[in-house]
């Protein structure tokens, strides 16, 4: 039984990112970090599930805490907008008291949700398979709270000409029956706060995109979603911390934004080849391009798994 805590963030001091070579060479080069539109995921049927397991658990609240309905009226609501592509937040118009801003209510029929998929699991040969396959790849290791602070200061400088810019979607995936109990809690939690279900920007994501099916477990996957809405994705303003670019994929164009100036040499403390890559060159070449990048603090590591 999961114990009702709180489950807005979470922190983890070491996570790792599965990439291919060119994903590699594209962070280190450009200095930026992509995420996924989260409808462009590998698992097409993610948001599916997550939309199908939110709306399980308000039909069971519903009898199980009557005293909530209010809430949870509210909750419905805003799945039913995001369904017909619609999402509620709040818009900063001036600033407040004691540091606060000064909100509205609006509703975007326009908006965009990205996610980047980190794990805790440093060494592992089925995220091998998933991110590298047939074409040997790379694991990055990253420091968790240095990453964090890369976004505050994205955060901070969106705050600062009025915009506002979340970074409270961080945290594991939850899986199968878990995951059921991870909204159940967390909603009631919102609901004993007095927490209205716009109270934070983009904040149903939260639920959904942090929700998988039972079979995905195995990934023990971590994610970092951000929200936008149209008047921040790609626009001027926003070009200077991330922009939205394009990317083929097996012939379909996929979004994706990418996040500048990201600061490899302070974040990323260790890279890990492939197992499937066993050619001595590969590590030859990687030290000469970190070299090439000025990068030449960063571990070079070989994979310990055996392929036959």
């Amino acid at each position: 039984m999961t114990e009702i805590q709180d489950y807005q963030m979470g922190e983890f001091e070491t996570l790792y990112h599965y990439t291919s070579a060119d994903g590699l060479k594209s962070i280190i080069e450009n200095k930026t970090l992509r995420f996924s539109d989260y409808r462009f995921l590998n698992d097409i049927d993610e948001l599916e599930y997550g939309k199908k397991v939110f709306s399980q658990v308000l039909d069971e609240l519903k009898n199980q805490e009557p005293k909530y309905i209010d809430y949870i009226s509210q909750w419905e609501s805003e799945l039913k907008s995001i369904e017909q592509g619609k999402i509620k937040y709040l818009k900063p118009v001036s600033p407040g008291k004691n540091g606060t801003v000064n909100c509205i209510q609006c509703e975007s029929q326009n908006y965009h949700y990205y996610i980047l998929s980190l794990t805790v699991l440093g060494d592992n040969k089925d995220m091998w398979n998933m991110y590298s396959g047939n074409n040997p790849g790379y694991r990055i290791k990253i420091k968790g709270n240095e990453l964090m602070n890369y976004f505050y200061s994205i955060r901070d400088s969106y705050m600062s000409k009025g915009i506002l810019f979340s970074t409270e979607h961080r945290m594991p995936v939850f899986y199968g029956e878990e995951a059921i109990e991870y909204i159940k809690n967390a909603l009631k939690i919102e609901f004993i706060n007095g927490n209205s279900s716009i109270s934070q920007f983009g904040s149903i994501f939260k639920y959904l995109a942090f929700v998988k099916d039972e079979a995905f477990r195995s990934e023990s996957e971590y994610r970092l979603g951000f929200c936008f809405v149209d008047e921040m994705d790609n626009s001027e303003i926003n070009r200077e911390n991330a922009k939205k670019v394009f990317m083929n994929k097996n012939g379909t164009i996929y979004p994706y934004m990418e996040f500048q100036n990201f600061p490899f040499d302070k974040i990323v403390e260790e890279i890990m080849i492939s197992p499937y890559n066993k050619s001595e060159l590969a590590e030859i070449g990687l030290k000469e391009f970190l070299r090439a990048n000025k990068l030449e603090n960063v571990k070079i590591k070989r994979s310990e798994i055996r392929i036959r």
